[in-house]
This record gives C-alpha cells, sequence and structure tokens, in this order.
C-alpha cells in the first residue's frame, strides 16, 4: 500500500457555475487538487459516479476577486485542462498563498492568466468583426448573424449586442449554441448545423463596396489584419473574401 488518496473523477462542468458548486463541495471537504480527476466527456467516464457527491451547500471559501475574475474567464477556454488548473489554483490560494494571484511568475498563474487573456481577446473579436444580415420572416425583418468563436464566449459577448442593438430583433447562431433578442428578452436555443449561415443581404454589395473604396484591410495589409484577426475568421467577413 502507498498510502495514496484513492482518485475522485468529476464529470468536467458545463460552465462557470457547474465549476463553481464542485469546487465548493471538494474544497469543503478538503479534496486536494491531485486527487481530482475532471472527465471529459468526449473521453467517456473511467469510473462509476461522475459526479462528486460532497458537502455541496458548503459555503465557497473566501476568494479574492481578481481570481474570481481570472476563474470566470479561464472558465469559457476550450482547454480541457482548464478545470484542472482552475482548482490547483483555489486550493492553493487558500492553503497556500492567498495573494498566489498576484504572482506572475508562478506557473499556474501564469496559465490562467493566458487562457483568460485568449478569451477576452475572442470576446473583442466578436464584437468587433460579427457580421448581422437582414433576414424577412413572417413575423417581419430580423437580424441574424453566424460566427465561429475560438473560445466559449457567446454568453460574454451578448451583453454587448443587447445594449447596441436593444432596438432590433437578432439572432447569433454559433457552433455552441444560439441566442436571440425580440427586443425584450433574451433566448437561448441549441447550436444550428455546422455551417449554417445567413443568405448575403441587399446591404451586402453596399458593405463590400464601402471596404473597397475606404479601407479594404484583408487585400491592402493581410499582414495587418491577421495581427487582429487570424485567417480562421475572415471568412466571416464580406470585405474578407477573395
Amino acid at each position: 500500500m502507498t498510502g495514496l488518496p484513492p482518485l475522485i473523477q468529476v464529470a468536467a462542468p458545463a460552465d462557470f457555475a457547474g465549476f463553481r458548486a464542485t469546487a465548493r463541495a471538494l474544497l469543503a471537504d478538503g479534496v486536494a487538487p491531485a486527487a481530482v480527476t475532471w472527465a471529459h466527456e468526449a473521453f467517456g467516464l473511467l469510473f462509476a459516479e461522475p459526479a462528486y457527491a460532497g458537502r455541496e451547500s458548503a459555503p465557497m471559501p473566501a476568494v479574492p476577486r481578481e481570481l474570481v475574475q481570472l476563474l470566470e474567464a479561464a472558465a469559457c477556454h476550450r482547454s480541457d485542462a482548464r478545470w484542472a488548473l482552475m482548482y490547483r489554483l483555489l486550493w492553493r490560494s487558500r492553503h497556500e498563498n492567498r495573494a498566489l494571484v498576484r504572482d506572475a511568475a508562478d506557473p499556474d498563474v501564469s496559465a490562467l492568466q493566458r487562457m483568460a487573456a485568449a478569451v477576452r481577446h475572442d470576446v473583442h473579436r466578436m464584437h468587433a468583426f460579427l457580421r448581422f444580415r437582414e433576414v424577412d420572416e413572417a413575423d417581419g425583418r430580423r437580424y441574424v448573424a453566424w460566427y465561429e468563436p475560438q473560445h466559449l464566449v457567446l454568453d460574454r459577448a451578448l451583453p454587448f449586442f443587447v445594449e447596441r442593438f436593444a432596438n432590433l430583433r437578432w439572432m447569433i447562431a454559433t457552433p455552441d449554441g444560439a441566442a436571440a433578442w425580440d427586443g425584450r428578452e433574451l433566448t437561448r436555443a441549441p447550436a444550428p448545423p455546422p455551417g449554417t449561415s445567413p443568405p448575403p443581404d441587399a446591404a451586402e454589395d453596399l458593405w463590400c463596396t464601402y471596404f473597397a473604396n475606404v479601407f479594404n484591410a484583408a487585400r491592402t495589409n493581410p499582414r495587418a489584419l491577421a495581427r487582429h484577426l487570424p485567417k480562421r475568421w475572415w471568412k466571416h467577413l464580406p470585405e474578407g473574401r477573395e
């Protein structure tokens, strides 16, 4: 017998709220990060119980606000390793150094900051480059957009569109899900079929002509555009098509 604690497998949460609930139960029971395996659905569950049956009603220990903000952002990263990293930092912040999040030289802190930065940049790209198209429907005109973010940023990006286009009816569809705004309420829907994209609208030619005459970064300076928007997103821009 080695005396090592038994491994506990928990299902990878769907979002930050799910992570927070699971992490709260694990922390309350004193479960160290080395004893936890965060199982991803793609690889199946190796053990019998996918959920951790701990003291879920236990309060979450006090956590620095700066760390909470990083954890919320990192939860939207696509890396399956994010949950283990996030829980390890929570544990270390509680048991080693409450100010750990301010130590940028710490490998775990640095990795979390990179994940959070990648998510923030992805939200910025979605705000800047998402393109709505007009669609006439039975109940009126609606503006529809298809976008493929690198990370799971739809929920973080939505408040911007609600505020900016509060008086319009619109829908944003992504491979991870869709959201629709009717002018009063925001609703969520499952992801549409892969590759779904609204057809060109009446403003498409005008939009492309405008960029051709004013500033078409995709053609005049592709290196500059690539620094701000990797080529994988160019297909979402009418002015970015060859």
